[in-house]
């Protein structure tokens, strides 16, 4: 059958790519393909894992459904494998039972005439399209890990300044999460809540001179009988200890200190100083709103906007798409996006008119612990997950719809996602994104490939060869597209 054949030549290709394996050895493997002496081989499990490295998990996986699937459209009481028997080797001994009785003589049936004359048609049909689903995911795995990375064939020239400006900025964001994590417990009877100003990032970048940054800030407080507020600051940053007179400032230990009696037209303001590797931070006088916006209604995450009804504008989803992919690189994987990031961490408030902020996107954050690990919900199957993260926003953010909308009843295990059911999710939406343009499509594909990161390799983004190369296929081609359609640059 036409799926079979194409799994064969899928096995084909992977032992044909096997590393460190002589010719000899790949074709005593091919003839055991049709014995049924399947003995474990631990060069074979070397080279396998040094083909996918950190996607091994991935491979796996796929390897045990697609076997599940052929259990079960083999069909038979004896060979059938159960939804209990996930183990590998269980699933083989089904399935060698099956060739041990066509061996002995004891079936003359075979899988081609199994699959012809099973008893229930539809259910033999669904079970071949789910054959036909995790075939292309296996091929698509294998084309990733079997080809040379492409390189990028647009040079694209740095602007002046850049690395040392995305290093600092990152620099000051880790005296600012360490300052902020060591002032954040305090007794009040609330769970105080931030939320980052993301456009302080791609406003500071800009800056080829920088050597200080102030950030935009809000933090939930308790009103008393008003009940919880945002309130909003300005939080000045600094590499080294500052000349301000020691009368025009006050020492903070609790976050919540700076946020009091600040009257309703005015911000707090702190700053915040690296003295000798040990951050402090500084109450400094009110300063007016420079947001202004209105706490009346409450914020609406992307998540929110994603699942109403109306159309985003379009000048919105082209902008907001920038803001986070630069955000991404000023922002580091271990303090920031320690807990990831996607839809539902990114929020918006009402400006002082009533209308929706747009064009201020908020990072959701809290400082209370830093995990020693990043999650790795993702790292099986992706270089770099926050990377990834930032591929499905820009899927979402385009089409206006959750990626969870887009999972069929094949992506899912047992009925549950799992790590590698977005990642495949995204990578089938973004090859059938015609309605955008060419620039668009291929900075998310660039998210979900990382051309520029060598297949058995992780992707780091203090690596500058990393950043450059967001910046080449990501951020470069949506300011490409932005100047085209608002004859304007970003």
């Amino acid at each position: 059958m036409y799926e079979i054949t194409i799994l064969n030549g899928l096995v084909d290709q992977t032992l044909n790519a096997l590393p460190g394996l002589s010719d000899d050895h790949k074709q005593r493997l091919k003839k055991q393909m049709h014995e049924t002496d399947w003995k474990p081989d631990s060069e074979v499990d070397c080279a396998l894992r040094e083909l996918f490295g950190s996607a091994m998990n991935t491979y796996e996986m796929a390897i045990k459904k697609i076997v599940r699937i052929l259990g079960d459209l083999i069909g038979d009481p004896t060979v059938r494998i159960s939804k209990e028997e996930t183990d590998e080797s269980k699933m083989y001994v089904k399935l060698e039972a099956f060739y041990a009785s066509r061996k002995n003589h004891t079936s003359t049936t075979t899988v081609k005439e199994r699959f012809q004359f099973w008893r229930k048609d539809e259910k033999r049909a669904s079970k071949l399209k789910q054959l036909e689903k995790w075939n292309k995911k296996l091929e698509r795995l294998l084309e990733k890990h079997t080809t040379t990375p492409k390189q990028t064939t647009t040079v694209v020239k740095l602007p002046p300044g850049w690395h040392k400006s995305i290093e600092q900025i990152r620099f000051l964001g880790q005296i600012l999460h360490s300052s902020l994590t060591a002032s954040w417990s305090c007794d009040c009877s609330i769970r105080h809540e931030a939320r980052f100003c993301l456009k302080s990032i791609d406003r500071l970048i800009v800056r080829t001179d920088l050597a200080e940054g102030d950030f935009d800030f809000l933090i939930q407080t308790d009103a008393g009988a008003k009940g919880q507020q945002w309130q909003e600051g300005i939080i000045l940053v600094k590499p080294t200890s500052s000349t301000l007179s020691q009368q025009q400032r006050e020492l903070l230990t609790r976050i919540c200190d700076a946020a009091k009696g600040i009257p309703r037209e005015f911000c707090f303001n702190m700053l915040v100083e690296d003295v000798q590797g040990t951050p402090r931070s500084w109450k400094l006088r009110a300063r007016k709103k420079r947001l202004c916006l209105a706490h009346e209604k409450p914020s609406l995450s992307l998540e929110d906007l994603l699942n109403a009804s109306s159309a985003l504008p379009l000048t919105f989803k082209r902008g907001l798409a920038l803001t986070v992919a630069w955000s991404l690189l000023g922002l580091k994987e271990d303090t920031w996006l320690q807990e990831g990031w996607n839809k539902r961490s990114i929020s918006f408030f009402h400006a002082s008119d009533q209308k929706l902020d747009y064009e201020r996107p908020f990072l959701s954050t809290c400082f209370e612990t830093q995990p020693t690990t990043l999650p790795g919900t993702m790292l099986s199957c992706h270089s770099n997950p926050r990377i990834l993260e930032l591929g499905i926003l820009l899927i979402e953010i385009h089409t206006g719809r959750t990626i969870e909308s887009y999972r069929t009843e094949g992506d899912l295990s047992d009925g549950q996602a799992n790590a590698f059911t977005d990642y495949v999710v995204a990578d089938r939406v973004a090859r059938s994104l015609n309605d955008c343009s060419l620039d668009y499509r291929e900075a998310v594909e660039a998210c979900l490939d990382t051309p520029w990161v060598p297949k058995d390799q992780d992707a780091d983004l203090s690596d500058p060869r990393v950043r450059e190369g967001i910046y080449t296929d990501v951020i470069k081609k949506l300011e490409n597209e932005y100047e085209y359609l608002f004859r304007e640059k970003w």
